[in-house]
């Protein structure tokens, strides 16, 4: 009985009965094959003896394939880096998986279907025990073309050679076992193929070129030389250890197109929190974790768009204006999501605020540990009755607050240890409102004499009030506001609400809140204005229905 599935590439020539071997040419040799696969005509339409020719010829083309790449020089080396090996352990895993995913396509006989289950089986039972004993003989030859693929030469006798071997053969074993799900009718997609390592045809022009993860260093020394926030170093710095990761670190000149493509679609199936099971993993092993547990929650098109392709663009433009490379090939590379309705951020309803300043903070004294002390009861009214953004006021101090010409502001134009602002429209005066006046206010900056008037308000990460950001969006759906899409900055797109319900004239309302102005020409911050004329638009900010009278009772 005839059994081609034990033989891939042995087919029959079209329009005869004689055999013929069908064989891809290895990547790496298709330039200089000029072609991606060969054909051998095995001259029988004989199946034993179309068998024996078939070994015969395929032990030609190994050779074959050996010489040709001896003919061509590759980089030696002595040693690989882990995130190299595992590069190359992916995309092996990839080959191996792909490749049964095309035989599946191609469609199995029942009888194919049977034999291909019982090789499975073995495969799967003799890497197993391989891998128990450490035996990684089996797979040396493999590795070797492996690395010669990818334009690699590295001696056999070498630590990380054996490194190699075995992580490969842990891939093997895990890619068998995904193939038998597959055979029991389990839909398991095939991960993203990995791009190619870099080959010594790319390296040697660009060997001065700094790598990904030496550009990001001295983008983040600059970035905080210069007053730029250290949380949005740290973020970047986790994007690009996750692009080093599934491309290796690549010197920024090597970086292509293909390669930013394939981390956005790779960030895309990226597990969302790295806890549990996942803590500790690379990108990889992550997203094999993914792949076999579909229900696990993945980056949104909106973050891998905002932080996973923002840091990496703007890692490689800063490369690009330091003249390290010529372009940025994450230009232009995004994910095209379609908008879905309603999930922009709304402003709160004075619905909302009669429910909010009506929470246990403000009716029984309550101080949750995640609201920093009295930064619970203050900021949520700070916020509403300035239009500004919680890390503005969470940063605020003692000495921001200042009176000229009779009106009492918040100083918003300095920076001050461990202050920032987000754009220069950002530096503004802001005259305080009467009705936090009344509120006591300025009573409660008294007492705390000097310094930060929200101390307990702690930095995380370069950003002061990220950790109260995310209890005040627990807290307040504890307690009723369960709209996704009312968030703390809700405050501030209330306010915006309140200027115009007050008629205060749209540039004023702009110089108050730190909005830049929206058309040329336009007066620029808050300091175009007179302090009287930003006090009178401050005191039209009014919320018809509002009732903070329960608060006044006791000022």
């Amino acid at each position: 009985m005839e059994d081609m599935a034990k033989y891939p590439g042995l087919t029959k020539r079209k329009g005869t009965n004689n055999y013929q071997l069908r064989r891809k040419v290895p990547v790496d040799l298709q330039e200089q094959y000029g072609k991606k696969e060969i054909t051998r005509s095995l001259r029988t339409s004989n199946y034993h003896d179309a068998v024996e020719k078939y070994r015969i010829e395929t032990m030609k083309l190994d050779q074959e394939f050996a010489e040709e790449r001896r003919k061509h020089a590759t980089v030696q080396i002595r040693e690989l880096s882990q995130i190299e090996i595992e590069r190359l352990a992916a995309i092996a895993y990839y080959d191996e998986l792909k490749e049964d995913e095309d035989k599946r396509t191609n469609g199995l006989s029942e009888i194919e279907h049977a034999d291909y289950k019982e090789l499975l089986e073995t495969l799967e039972s003799e890497g197993r025990e391989r891998l128990a004993r450490g035996d990684t003989q089996s797979i040396e030859d493999y590795a070797e073309e492996l690395l010669a693929e990818q334009g690699i030469s590295l001696d056999k006798d070498t630590e990380d050679f054996k490194k190699l071997t075995m992580k490969l053969l842990e891939g093997f074993v895990k890619a068998n076992k995904v193939m038998r799900e597959r055979h029991r009718g389990q839909p398991i997609p095939t991960p993203t193929k990995p791009a190619p390592m870099p080959t010594a045809e790319k390296n040697h022009p660009l060997a001065a070129t700094p790598t990904i993860t030496e550009i990001h260093k001295m983008w983040a020394k600059e970035h905080l030389a210069g007053g730029g926030p250290k949380k949005t170093a740290t973020d970047f710095a986790i994007y690009v250890r996750r692009f080093a990761e599934l491309h290796g670190d690549l010197p920024v000149g090597e970086i292509t197109k293909p390669h930013v493509r394939d981390f956005k679609d790779a960030m895309l199936r990226l597990p969302s929190r790295f806890t549990g099971k996942l803590k500790g993993m690379t990108v990889p092993k992550a997203l094999e974790y993914a792949a076999k547990n579909q229900n696990i929650r993945t980056l949104s098109p909106r973050t891998v768009n905002d932080k996973a392709l923002g840091a990496i663009g703007a890692i490689l433009s800063w490369a690009v204006d330091n003249g390290y490379i010529d372009h940025n090939p994450a230009s232009k590379v995004k994910v095209k999501a379609a908008k879905v309705k309603g999930t922009t951020r709304l402003p709160y309803s004075v619905e909302d605020m009669n429910k909010i300043f009506r929470f246990p903070v403000y009716t029984n004294g309550e101080r949750p540990i995640g609201g920093r002390g009295e930064a619970a009861y203050w900021l949520p009214l700070l916020a509403a009755f300035t239009g500004a953004r919680l890390e503005e006021i969470g940063q605020l101090t003692v000495e921001d607050i200042k009176e000229e010409r009779g009106v009492t502001f918040f100083d918003m134009t300095t920076v001050g240890e461990g202050q920032r602002r987000k754009t220069e429209s950002s530096k503004r005066r802001v005259p305080i409102h009467p009705q936090l006046v009344k509120l006591g206010i300025l009573k409660y900056a008294n007492s705390m004499k000097k310094g930060r008037l929200f101390p307990e308000v702690r930095s995380n990460q370069g950003q002061i009030t990220a950790s109260f950001s995310q209890w005040w969006g627990r807290y307040a759906r504890k307690h009723g506001i369960t709209d996704k899409r009312k968030v703390f900055h809700s405050f501030r797109h209330a306010a915006k609400d309140g200027f115009r319900e007050g008629g205060v004239e749209e540039q004023i309302s702009d110089a108050l809140t730190g909005h830049a102005p929206r058309t040329e020409g336009r007066k620029y911050g808050s300091d175009a204005y007179p302090i009287t004329q930003l006090a009178a638009g401050i005191e039209k900010l009014v919320y018809p229905g509002l009732d903070l009278g329960h608060l006044l009772q006791n000022k």
